[in-house]
């Protein structure tokens, strides 16, 4: 620029400075040249440089002149427009001066606005941060160039009115969303913010125009763009401070204002300008603003547009603005409400939700109109009271609310939506509001704060319901009160409110007993109080206000003195009342002493006394009992807490009451005397007092009052059992005293009595008080009995268990006489001198030989003794097999030998073992052999025992055919000890010693065995490997030579060695029982020999009897069952064979094999076949009279042994076991000289007896006599006496080793008795008889008896028959006793509940205690067998199956009942307790009845018709499948059984879940969270149909912890490919809220957060279609995943949203009851109305969530994911669904990390 324009254009005269500036535009048109153009790149001269310059001259002219001439450069095409504007941003910040420069960019603006062609829409070229606005840079580089800037804009928009052009404003908007919705709201342009509104609103006016219409219309134009732009800024504009607030408040007021010039071209924005200012009402009070701008301005727009508006919101949302507004505040707020509820018209639906608020405005009224102006505190009584008569007028038809804001001010909007949703939700029906109301409640335990909303739609339904509903309302409101005490003050006034609309009694009764349970916090108790107080005022009212007033005092003490104050007005009052009210008063101030006793005894109840001792003494008529028994109910509470001294008490009272005679007195009094033992003082004082006590509860106890007697034994069971002497029992209770037979034992016993009398009470006595007690009181008595039951069970010593095993299974009086057979048979033997009687007693020695083990004094075993005994085994090993006889034609002494054989090889090589360990132990202490030798010898001592027995049986086997017999069964005896020895070890450890060469294996010695027997058996064996060559059985040509009796003997060793074959040579049983076949009579190989065709029919019966006791299934592909029928029928026909002569031994095998058949099958066939086989014998045994004896004697043993077995497993029935009992009574009187028939007939008797046979029984102590005398009588015939020895050995159980029986067939106390009685005559005959073959047979009989007690099946369980081991005081033997008793009489003796009373309490103290040893199964077989009834029966199986983890007779027992037929006899209850008692007895039991009960018939229950006639009993199977499986370390093959049976139960349960069988399902679930997560992987595959079923159960497990939130997934992607079904995302909405309060890894927040973000990816990719994710229908898809997203952030993100949306915090919370009841679903229908729900509130709970560490590092990832939904495809997510997700990120605008430029301006897609 030249010095000379420089110089004009600084002199101070304008024209001079015009001049200037023209001179210097031309000399920039003659830089440029003529066809250039100024831009970018062109070249800048000094002109252009000077006139930029100039631009922000200091001089108005220059200034102005400069930057017109730039813009005319623009218009007339010689520069460049975004050049222009560009430099002139570029200057900007430095300019001196920036009105010139805001005037070229508003001046370029306009241009740009003007450039599009004619009627072409005008899109704004700029926005906010990818192309600024300029006027956004001219504010951020300028800020306080505003005022210019604002004047520029004010001119540029009356341009755009001036020139019509409404495209002017749209030029403004992104400078106006900058400017008013930036997230950080700069505090320097806040100026700018208020005066631009004023400049934009600000009316305009078009120049003249020729027609005044036109001018009209453009004007309109350009304002209402103007307008339309503004009412867009609203939602997104950032309310976070009281300056915002009151921006925004004239904001509104300025639209507003606007708007309403034209309110008919503006309803809409109108109506979402109302909802927004109440929004921003809400924001006001939360910050701690002024409303009443906000509110000003919401009347001029609410009268006009109310219609339109959403009644409910607005309702809702003037509700808790009043629950929260000041009382200035609250007048404002009732005008906006009488507007939306005006009175003149019905009520809009939904006022009612007005009630708690207005009554709280009535509250804060009457407390704040000391401090209110009169004015204002008038108007809003007036309004308030007002409102509150309309909103209880019938409410309009509901209207569907059209209007909705997409983008609110605040996430306040949302939960007003939730709410309103849940309000139409809980008033469609009962049910619904009920399921609300429940899980609301089960969630309030959770939620310290609880939101108003619940409140509000609380109070709704306590206001509009009824009944039922209403109730639980109440006790929702109380919940409330409970959770969050500040609610309080709110809810007393509705519960008040509702109480005085109520004509129901009995829900004012409810409502009025909610009160107290409002005073949850002093600061609420005055309220409360007050309220009270008001009801107390009223004379009928106050016993009422009373009794709610003491359980307010229960919650609160400090209103003590009320309560003191009210009871004192109640005895003061001098108002004249009727009788029922004074009667009424009485009641409830008895009840209040008693109350206040009882709460807190120590405070108060000491001024509780003088009342009591008042009420007692005043109330003497038989009508006034109750106050009598309340004042003592409250003296017991005295009592117990030691306040007052009980026994000074009673020494008061006693005079009084023990003549008082009230059953309610008395009863009161029993409970009061019941705590003296509990108050034990050790002085003899109160040692009297208590046995008064005593005195005078059995005096009630025997009272005729059943109410009194029950409360009598009440009491009396909390007393020891030494409190009570025979003196308090009945005369027909107490023992009978027992009379000496001889006059010294009568001086004795006075001596005695004058020292001290006993008179305590035995056993015996308290169980005859069950059949002296009436029906009514046994209950009661069951309780007495149940606890002495118990206390016995306490004070057990531990000896007891151990003494009663002592001896094998022995009772204490018996123990004495059978334990003593072993010993007087050795004395006998040793002694005996004559060779005749030496095989009978070698015999008897062979069956009961047993050397007693000689300890210390410390009772450990003497070491050198052990050794001596086991070489004494040795010995006697030699002498029986030497000695011992074996006569073919003694049929019975060839079934006692292979037992006889089996038992003495098991003590001997247990003897041996024990001797072989000791005399090692011995060498180990004397240091004669290495420690690794030692370790050798102790490893393989047991085989070193087989081997020194097999070498004595050896060294003996070449003798007599009689030694060579017994060596035959002693080797077989001692391989099926080894056998099962051998089964028991445990496996062989790797650093076990290997076995040298020295150590023949067993399984080669057992083959030896067996192919030595089959070798001597048959001449066509073929041994498989050598046999031992000590037995000359083969000549030289191969005939077999060995003798006839080492061949029986063979024959029955084969049998003998079934467990061995079963074991180690399964596969040739087959070939075995052909071989035994070949032998028997009438078979073309059979021998000659009458004893060999004998032993071979008697041994085919033995193996196939034993093969059926090993419950073998298959043998080499052949059903056992085939097998056994096969072989059964060929011996079948050989016993009936009438041609056939030595078929004697086929008779013994059928007998053998029907037996065993009879209690080992279930088979109906096989039971058919017992039946008929049995009628077959007996005829034949009818028709036997041309027989020769032994057949006769055989086929009487053999109906003797399939009779009693066929009658214990209920094959026969009464009547034919009679018949066989008779026929063989018959027999036996007219042949009393056979011993076989006494021997059939004694088995029979105390078979069928010892199961409750009525004639047995009684027969039974008559032959005993009989044969006794017999017996004992020298001058009868011998073979008279030998026939009464054989019957009285059977009579008391000798046979019961051999046969058969369904359960265990015990013996009762009457029958030790009888057997103590046999074997002391028996004894005497051998000691004393002087004919040999009577002492033979007796000492051989005498040790079977014992074989028989002591080791044999029989006596498997190795416990006593009875409790007869226990003191008579004992109560457990005396119960026992009555109960055996009673099953051997019958139903028809003893009533079935009196036997139920004690069994009861026996099974109650079992279910804690494991009793003493008693074979169970005698005691409660006969009661299940016989008609006592399904009570009955349940008890013993619950007894039973309480004590099998210590009796295994109990669990024998237990067993027999699990499986058909018996199983089914059953009751559904007691099916029902042994399942649910499962893991009780489980391990217990055999293993293929567990499996048969509850893998078999368990599943059966579940089959769909059974399943629904029998739901309690499906549901007791899970609950025991679940225990049982919860059970610590269960065995394998349990687990295996248990698993297999849930996963049976679970493929059975629909898969649409019926309502009435949820319960099903949940124990379902219990019993898969025990499995492994594999398994439950495996089992729980979710698929298109069962989709419903494992939404349930693995939604359940996820929210109980037990699976990964990721189980969810398969349900998840099941319903993308088959589509949606309703009740799944219910299902995962309960389960991921509920996975929230689960402890453990699997839900903690980390995994929680991880699932989450997780199940976004996945929206993402089923929206953007991912190929890895297959979904039908993409639309459904992600409306679907939405909704679990929304129930995931709704349940975790905090407790109030899952509160308001009605989401359960426990799947069933509501209690099962007749009136409300409920299925998993409340409304199947409505199972979508909670997730929809849930979507309406993601603005408010994302917000919550984000809020909260760690979720709120996550945020940005969500804000990207939520720009992935509103910037999807459109065809990926529904409008809804991405509008959700727009206001979802409008909620998070408060976040740093949405506050970025980059993300807000996405956000609000500008």
């Amino acid at each position: 620029m030249t010095e000379t324009l420089k110089a004009r254009l600084e002199f101070p005269n304008s024209l001079i400075q015009a001049q200037a500036v023209r001179t210097l535009v031309a000399a920039v048109l003659k830089e440029k040249g003529q066809n250039e153009k100024i831009c970018q790149t062109s070249t800048k001269g000094p002109a252009l440089e000077s006139l930029w310059e100039q631009c922000s001259s200091d001089s108005t002219v220059v200034r102005s002149a400069c930057c017109n001439a730039l813009v005319l450069l623009v218009e007339q095409g010689h520069a460049d427009l975004p050049y222009v504007l560009n430099t002139t941003l570029n200057l900007l910040p430095s300019a001196r001066n920036v009105q010139g420069l805001i005037k070229v960019v508003g001046r370029l603006l306009q241009i740009q606005a003007g450039q599009r062609e004619n009627r072409a829409s005008f899109t704004c070229p700029y926005s906010i941060r990818s192309f600024p606005h300029p006027y956004i840079t001219v504010l951020e580089n300028r800020p306080d160039c505003w005022p210019a800037l604002l004047q520029e804009i004010d001119d540029f928009l009356q341009l755009a009115t001036d020139k019509d052009e409404p495209v002017f404003v749209e030029m403004l908007v992104p400078f106006l969303r900058y400017l008013y919705c930036e997230p950080q709201r700069l505090s320097e342009n806040a100026l700018l913010r208020q005066s631009l509104l004023r400049v934009l609103l600000q009316p305009r006016e078009a120049p003249e125009s020729d027609r005044l219409e036109e001018k009209g219309a453009s004007s309109t134009r350009v304002v209402r763009e103007l307008i339309r732009s503004l009412f867009d800024l609203l939602p997104h504009m950032l309310v976070d401070s009281v300056t915002a607030v009151v921006e925004l408040s004239s904001f509104a007021e300025s639209l507003t204002a606007a708007l309403i010039s034209h309110p008919e071209l503006w309803r809409k924005e109108l109506t979402r300008l109302a909802l927004q200012l109440l929004c921003a009402c809400q924001l006001t009070i939360h910050l701690g603003g002024e409303l009443m701008s906000l509110l000003h301005t919401l009347h001029h727009i609410i009268p006009a547009h109310a219609e339109e508006l959403p009644a409910e919101q607005v309702i809702m949302g003037i509700s808790l603005l009043l629950l929260n507004a000041s009382v200035s505040q609250q007048t404002a707020l009732l005008d906006l409400a009488v507007k939306i509820v005006p009175p003149e018209l019905p009520p809009p639906w939904g006022a009612s939700l007005l009630v708690m608020p207005l009554l709280h405005v009535l509250s804060c009224s009457s407390l704040m109109e000391a401090l209110t102006d009169t004015q204002t505190h008038t108007k809003n009584q007036k309004l308030a009271n007002s409102l509150l008569q309309t909103v209880q007028r019938e409410p309009a038809r509901r209207k569907e609310d059209s209007m909705q804001l997409d983008l609110p001010l605040s996430t306040w909007y949302s939960e007003l939506q939730v709410a309103v949703s849940v309000l139409h939700r809980v008033s469609t029906d009962s049910t619904s509001s009920s399921e609300w109301l429940y899980s609301l409640q089960s969630s309030l335990s959770v939620c310290e704060n609880v939101p108003d909303t619940v409140c509000l739609l609380v109070s709704h339904l306590i206001f509009r319901s009824d009944g039922d509903l209403c109730r639980l309302a109440l006790e929702t409101a109380a919940a409330i009160a409970e959770a969050d005490p500040a609610k309080v003050p709110c809810l007393l006034p509705v519960l008040m409110f509702k109480l005085s609309r109520v004509s129901d009694p009995a829900l004012s009764l409810s409502v009025l007993y909610t009160l107290p349970k409002l005073g949850t916090h002093k600061l609420c108790i005055p309220q409360v109080l007050h309220v009270l107080q008001t009801v107390g005022s009223s004379s009928r009212l106050r016993p009422v206000a009373l009794r709610l007033l003491a359980l307010l005092w229960k919650k609160q003490d400090r209103v003590y003195p009320d309560l003191q104050r009210l009871m004192c007005q109640l005895d003061k009052s001098s108002v004249v009342m009727g009788k029922d009210t004074q009667w009424e008063q009485i009641l409830a101030r008895a009840a209040c002493v008693r109350d206040i006793c009882r709460e807190r005894p120590y405070q108060h109840g000491g001024d509780m006394l003088a009342a009591i001792r008042d009420t007692l003494l005043q109330f003497s008529r038989k009508d006034q009992a109750t106050p009598v028994a309340l004042a003592l109910q409250a003296l017991q509470e005295l009592c117990r807490a030691e306040v007052v001294d009980i026994c000074s008490t009673w020494k008061a009272l006693s005079p009084k009451l023990l003549s008082d005679t009230r059953p309610l007195v008395l009863k009161a009094t029993a409970e009061l005397l019941a705590l003296v033992p509990d108050l034990n003082v050790k002085t003899e004082e109160y040692e009297k007092f208590g046995s008064e006590a005593v005195g005078v509860l059995w005096g009630y106890a025997l009272s005729q009052d059943s109410v009194v007697a029950s409360q009598g034994f009440k009491a009396l069971s909390e007393y020891p059992e030494s409190s009570h002497t025979i003196l308090h029992l009945p005369e027909q209770a107490r023992p009978i005293p027992k009379q000496p037979e001889v006059e010294d034992e009568v001086k004795q016993n006075e001596e005695e009595n004058e020292e001290e009398e006993d008179i305590s009470v035995p056993g015996a006595s308290y169980v005859k008080l069950v059949s002296l007690t009436s029906l009514s009181v046994l209950p009661a008595l069951e309780t007495f009995l149940t606890a002495l039951v118990r206390q016995e069970m306490k004070q057990m010593p531990r000896g007891v268990y151990h003494s009663a095993l002592t001896g094998g299974n022995l009772r204490s009086d018996q123990g004495k006489t059978v334990s003593g057979i072993p010993s007087f048979m050795l004395k006998m033997y040793e002694k005996n001198k004559q060779p005749g009687l030496k095989p009978g007693l070698a015999a008897g020695l062979l069956l009961c030989y047993d050397l007693p083990v000689q300890t210390d004094k410390d009772g450990r075993p003497i070491i050198r003794f052990l050794v001596s005994r086991g070489r004494s085994y040795q010995q006697m090993l030699a002498t029986f097999i030497h000695e011992v006889n074996i006569q073919p034609s003694e049929w019975h002494r060839s079934l006692l030998l292979p037992q006889a054989w089996r038992g003495f090889m098991s003590r001997a090589f247990h003897a041996l073992l024990q001797g072989r360990k000791a005399e090692l132990e011995m060498l180990q202490k004397q240091g004669k052999e290495s420690p690794e030798e030692l370790q050798y010898q102790q490893h393989y001592a047991w085989l070193w025992v087989r081997d020194r027995l097999t070498d004595v049986v050896k060294s003996a086997a070449k003798d007599s055919p009689v030694v060579q017999g017994n060596s035959i069964l002693a080797l077989s005896g001692l391989a099926v000890v080894l056998t099962r020895y051998e089964s028991n070890l445990p496996a062989q450890s790797e650093s076990g010693p290997e076995a040298g060469p020295d150590i023949f294996p067993t399984v080669h010695w057992l083959s030896m065995v067996i192919d030595t027997l089959l070798s001597i058996v048959s001449s066509n064996s073929n041994p498989k490997a050598q046999v031992f060559p000590w037995f000359v059985h083969r000549s030289y040509s191969g005939e077999n030579t060995a003798s006839v009796i080492a061949r029986s003997c063979a024959a029955l060793g084969l049998a003998l060695l079934v467990p061995v074959l079963v074991t180690w040579r399964r596969d040739s049983i087959p070939s075995i029982l052909g071989t035994l076949e070949a032998g028997l009579p009438g078979s073309a190989t059979a021998d000659e020999s009458q004893a060999l065709q004998f032993h071979s029919g008697l041994a085919l019966g033995m193996f196939l009897a034993w093969l059926l006791d090993e419950r073998v299934s298959d043998i080499s592909g052949q059903s056992v069952a085939e097998l056994l029928m096969k072989h059964l029928k060929r011996l079948e026909v050989c016993c009936f064979d009438p041609n056939l002569e030595y078929n004697a031994g086929c008779v013994l095998g059928v007998g053998l094999v029907l037996s065993s058949l009879s209690s080992s099958s279930q088979c109906e066939r096989d039971r058919v076949h017992v039946s008929h086989t049995l009628d077959r014998l007996l005829q034949s045994l009818q028709d036997s009279s041309n027989n020769s004896r032994m057949m006769q004697e055989v086929v009487a043993y053999s109906v003797a042994c399939v009779g009693v077995s066929a009658f214990s497993a209920g094959i026969i029935e009464a009547s034919k076991a009679e018949e066989s009992m008779n026929t063989l009574r018959a027999l036996t009187e007219e042949s009393q000289q056979t011993p076989g028939f006494a021997l059939a007939l004694g088995q029979t008797v105390f078979g069928l007896s010892s199961f409750g046979h009525g004639k047995a029984v009684d027969i039974q102590p008559r032959l005993l006599a009989a044969w006794t005398k017999i017996l004992l009588a020298e001058g009868c015939p011998t073979m008279q006496r030998l026939s009464a020895l054989n019957g009285l050995i059977a009579l008391v159980g000798s046979e019961t080793a051999l046969i058969q029986m369904k359960s265990e067939c015990e013996e009762t106390s009457l029958q030790h008795s009888r057997l103590n009685e046999v074997i002391r005559a028996i004894t005497q005959i051998i000691t004393f008889s002087g004919t040999i073959g009577l002492q033979s047979n007796g000492a051989c009989l005498l040790g079977h008896l014992h074989l028989t007690h002591a080791s044999s099946r029989h006596s498997r369980t190795a416990v006593p028959q009875d409790f007869g081991y226990l003191s008579e005081s004992s109560v457990i033997r005396a119960s026992v006793d009555f109960i055996t008793e009673a099953g051997r009489k019958g139903p028809e003796f003893t009533a079935p509940q009196r036997v139920k009373t004690l069994l009861s309490a026996l099974a109650a103290v079992g279910a804690d205690f494991q009793y003493p040893p008693v074979n169970w199964s005698s005691v409660l077989s006969p009661l299940m067998r016989l008609g006592f009834g399904e009570e009955v029966q349940h008890y013993c199986l619950e007894l039973a199956a309480s004590q099998t983890q210590s009796s295994q007779s109990a669990s024998l027992f237990l067993g027999v009942w699990l499986v058909p037929p018996l199983v089914h006899s059953l009751s559904l209850r007691t099916r029902a307790h042994l399942y649910e008692s499962l893991s009780c007895w489980m391990k217990h039991v055999a293993e293929d009845k567990l499996q048969v009960y509850v893998d078999s018939l368990a599943v059966q229950q579940f089959e769909p018709l059974t399943r629904l006639q029998r739901l309690s009993l499906c549901l007791s199977i899970l609950h025991g499948l679940s225990r049982a499986m919860t059970a610590p370390n269960p065995p394998q093959n349990c687990w295996s059984v248990l698993c297999s049976t849930a996963e049976k139960i679970y493929n059975l349960l629909p898969d649409s879940i019926p309502a009435a069988e949820v319960a099903l399902y949940e124990a379902m679930c219990s019993c898969l969270s025990e499995m492994s997560d594999a398994e439950i992987d495996r089992i729980v595959k979710v698929s298109e149909a069962n989709v419903e079923k494992t939404a349930f159960i693995l939604s359940y497990l996820v929210s109980k912890g037990r699976v990964p939130l990721l189980g969810l997934n398969d349900v998840i992607s099941t319903i993308l490919q088959v589509g949606s079904k309703r009740p799944i995302s219910w299902l995962l909405l309960q389960g991921l809220h509920q996975s929230r309060f689960a402890s453990g890894p699997n839900t903690g927040v980390s995994k929680r957060m991880e699932w989450l973000l997780e199940l976004m990816g996945h929206i993402r990719n089923v929206a953007y279609g991912s190929p890895s994710v297959k979904c039908v229908d993409v639309l459904q898809g992600t409306d679907f995943l939405l909704g679990v997203f929304a129930a995931a952030v709704v349940s975790w993100a905090d407790h109030g949203g899952p509160l308001l949306v009605g989401i359960r915090a426990r799947w069933f919370p509501w209690p099962q009851s007749a009136e409300l009841c409920h299925g998993l679903y409340a409304n199947p229908e409505d199972t979508e109305l909670p997730v929809a729900s849930c979507l309406l509130a993601i603005p408010y709970s994302i917000r919550k969530l984000l809020d909260k560490e760690p979720w709120k590092s996550q945020s940005q990832k969500f804000i990207d994911w939520l720009f992935s939904i509103t910037e999807a495809p459109k065809q990926a997510f529904s409008e809804t669904a991405v509008l959700t997700a727009k206001a979802a990120l409008m909620a998070l605008r408060s976040s740093s990390e949405f506050k970025k430029k980059t993300v807000w301006t996405r956000a609000y897609g500008w």
